[in-house]
């Protein structure tokens, strides 16, 4: 059996036509219709000269497993306009603040920024709309609807307050000379009336007003149950996250997991807590052309991150180099020291994204050491150096990664402090920076008299207090060794 052959410029040719004549049609241009400036907008950005190979990829799916491409148009089109609503979105000034997109200029260069900002949201959500509606319903189940509407109209004009409004118009047309009767009714004119009478409600409340995330929770529902879905193989979701928090995120993903267990999903996603909940061993990155996955990710790891999703896995893949801390404190101190020597720039402002781990350094390492990410970790000794060296032994010594760097301070403090009964810590952060600065100074940019180890009990207590006054100190403040090898 001969496998069937693709002349592949025919077929991107032939594929774009398809897709601009139904986008056409989808935004009808007619200053009768209601929302004409939206629709006129939303033509400029989704009409522009584009490659459409998002659309062009589904159908090409499509074609692969026989499903006619006419069935494929307007799932095609709309993939293009969420992927549309994106590019809008992104170039918004306050996002990427960009002049040009496919060669004219952007959309809010053309329209004020907040008609802009509403045809990204019209392009996000009318795609679902397009999935959901009445189109995919078969003819038995739309004649049933045809019917019902019809016998709307006669219990409509039996309403009392219709039929007092009717009995004023009645009297109106007389005093006009008009001998055709005028009255209030429901719309039968139109081939497709029912369609435009009907208005979804989610409690009691009108779809349109449930709010965004909602919307998508229930139109992506609904587009999974279509029938068309159940019998595909393969199911398409690009950034679930939109508009939604992390409990109705996580209600989403749980009914796609749940609705299409034995399909193949693919989804595309810069959310942390969507890759982490549906497991790393899943997740396949795209840079450069090139994939990498984390399949080989250690079980318990795979299993943590997808127990606690909040952590944000991603921005150790997707930053230049990350600098890993424990908590809130230290990662103002971090970050401090890096302005301090790099005229006051940001790290984020270079690619270096700062990031607060809590007690997972490991996890996030083994994330690194897959990825050959460049890391620096910055971390206490707590007194106890030989413990650190058997935590990290397989980055330091002869197991040292070259792209891995572990900041601890070799030395070792003490002192007689007691609180609670037990040792004070004198080689956590804080006591560092009264050590590194001296007493009188950490006092003035503190504004407290307190000194000794009174203190270093005060810093200990509000770290995050103490170290965003230390942030914003106008002196200048002097950093531990350690922490300067970390952002070096």
């Amino acid at each position: 059996m001969k496998s069937k052959t693709v002349d592949i410029h025919s077929f991107l040719h032939s594929g774009r036509e398809s897709i601009d004549r139904e986008l056409q049609k989808l935004l009808v241009q007619s200053e009768d219709l209601p929302y004409f400036s939206l629709f006129t907008a939303a033509r400029y950005a989704l009409l522009s000269p584009g490659k459409r190979l998002r659309p062009l990829l589904l159908l090409a799916v499509c074609e692969s497993y026989g499903v006619m491409q006419d069935l494929a148009l307007i799932p095609a089109c709309a993939l293009e306009m969420v992927h549309t609503y994106s590019l809008i979105h992104d170039d918004l000034p306050c996002m990427d603040d960009d002049d040009l997109r496919r060669g004219k200029p952007t959309l809010h260069k053309v329209y004020p920024e907040w008609h802009a900002l509403l045809t990204g949201d019209f392009l996000l959500t009318y795609p679902f709309e397009l999935l959901a509606c009445a189109p995919h319903l078969d003819d038995k189940q739309k004649n049933g609807l045809v019917q019902a509407h019809r016998k709307l109209q006669a219990v409509f004009g039996t309403e009392e307050a219709v039929r007092v409004v009717n009995e004023v118009i009645k009297k109106i047309s007389k005093e006009t000379d008009t001998d055709k009767e005028v009255k209030l009714s429901i719309d039968l004119s139109s081939k497709n009336a029912w369609e435009n009478s009907f208005l979804t409600y989610v409690a009691d409340v009108p779809f349109q007003h449930i709010g965004k995330g909602e919307q998508a929770i229930v139109k992506t529902k609904l587009a999974l149950q279509h029938k068309k879905v159940k019998e595909a193989n393969l199911i398409l979701l690009e950034e679930p996250e939109n508009h939604l928090s992390h409990s109705k995120l996580y209600q989403l993903i749980k009914g796609i997991e749940s609705k299409c267990a034995e399909k193949q999903i693919i989804i595309s996603t810069h959310s942390s807590f969507v890759a982490n909940k549906l497991g790393l061993d899943k997740l396949i990155l795209l840079n450069d052309r090139k994939t990498t996955k984390l399949d080989s990710l250690n079980a318990s790891t795979q299993d943590f991150f997808k127990k606690i999703p909040g952590y944000d896995t991603l921005r150790i893949i997707l930053c230049k180099k990350a600098i890993l801390v424990e908590g809130d404190s230290d990662e103002l101190i971090v970050q401090k020291a890096f302005m301090s020597k790099n005229q006051g720039k940001l790290p984020i402002e270079k690619e270096i994204d700062v990031i607060s781990v809590g007690t997972s350094f490991l996890r996030f390492l083994e994330i690194a050491e897959k990825i050959m990410k460049p890391v620096s970790v910055v971390t206490d000794n707590d007194g106890d150096i030989d413990a650190l060296k058997d935590k990290y032994k397989n980055y330091l010594g002869s197991n040292a990664k070259p792209y891995i760097n572990i900041s601890f301070d070799s030395v070792i403090d003490t002192g007689t402090l007691q609180v609670g009964g037990k040792p004070f810590n004198y080689n956590t952060l804080e006591p560092k920076m009264v050590k590194a600065n001296g007493e009188d100074k950490i006092k003035k940019i503190l504004a407290t008299e307190k000194s000794g180890d009174d203190l270093r009990i005060y810093m200990k207590a509000n770290k995050t207090d103490c170290a965003l006054m230390i942030f914003n100190a106008t002196e200048e403040v002097i950093f531990p060794e350690y922490i300067i090898k970390a952002i070096e």
